[in-house]
């Protein structure tokens, strides 16, 4: 196994046990994504994730009927690590590893629908199973990102 790989496997098992402790002391699908990201890839960025992707918890404003949080969560992440700072810049950067992000996690869950991913639990949050997914959606961002040469 090459240092690389070393590192990202150790990456990969720190952000696991990271997502699973921020749903369980009570952060949203979305922040949890978008802070557990940033926390690796850009240790130093000062941005407050959690309170940028607050909204967006739940589905949409907890409607649990919109694009899911985690999607959103690591959406925002991609955008802080790859987005642009003017409308004069283009946005290419972020462009493929936001449409390989949306596409593996549809190839994983089926949907990006909040309601279609809770359809199992009749609509009402499965703390348990957001948890789980928070945790894969995570690691398959951090992949997405180590893909495309973090910043």
């Amino acid at each position: 196994m090459t240092s690389q790989k070393r590192e990202n496997k150790m990456e990969q098992s720190q952000l696991e046990g990271q997502a699973r402790q921020m749903m369980k002391e009570g952060l949203n699908c979305a922040e949890t994504v978008a802070k557990c990201v940033l926390d690796i890839c850009a240790p130093d960025h000062g941005c407050t994730a959690p309170r940028t992707a607050t909204a967006f918890g739940g589905g949409m404003a907890r409607s649990l009927k919109e694009t899911c949080g985690a999607v959103s969560g690591g959406l925002l992440a991609l955008g802080y690590l790859w987005g642009r700072d003017s409308a004069k810049e283009k946005w290419d950067r972020v462009e493929k590893p936001a449409v390989e992000f949306r596409r593996r996690f549809i190839d994983e869950f089926g949907t990006c629908n909040c309601a279609g991913l809770l359809h199992e639990t009749n609509g009402r949050p499965d703390l348990e199973k957001c948890t789980d997914l928070v945790v894969k959606t995570s690691v398959m961002l951090l992949e997405i990102i180590n893909e495309c040469k973090r910043p």
